[in-house]
């Protein structure tokens, strides 16, 4: 069972969600367009595993060339 995610508030360049009895703030920028106070959201947060390689790969550059430098 899904548990509803309720957009409670919107303040500046933040979003105040109910998710489970509790509430979170978060990037308006996440939020999608045209919602209003009170709406039901539906989330769907996976993984990016290309993504998240290519950016392990980019650290480790980032910590070599670091070392190099010392």
């Amino acid at each position: 069972m899904n548990k509803l995610i309720i957009l409670e508030r919107i303040e500046d360049d933040l979003a105040t969600i109910e998710y489970d009895k509790k509430t979170f703030q978060v990037p308006l920028a996440l939020i999608p367009e045209n919602v209003v106070e009170g709406d039901v959201l539906d989330f769907t947060i996976r993984s990016d595993k290309k993504r998240t390689k290519e950016r392990k790969a980019e650290l480790n550059s980032l910590k070599e060339k670091l070392k190099r430098n010392k």
